[in-house]
């Protein structure tokens, strides 16, 4: 209760680029009250638009699993 919605999508790729999170920054536009996440076995946190990429281990901890 009062967090945000969590939205992940968990990727493969070793480099995220804007057109992997495309769909779900579409989504977390969609979606009220909701942050984007997006897990890769890119080894570099940023954030492209609204989502935040993180390695996946890092990920899971920022998601507090």
């Amino acid at each position: 209760p009062g967090l945000k919605r969590a939205l992940v999508e968990i990727k493969s790729t070793a480099r995220v680029a804007e057109d992997d999170v495309r769909a779900l920054q579409q989504l977390g536009n969609d979606v009220p009250n909701s942050e984007a996440f997006c897990l890769s076995l890119d080894p570099t946190p940023k954030r492209i638009g609204r989502a935040m990429c993180f390695p996946w281990p890092r990920g899971l901890e920022e998601l507090g699993l």
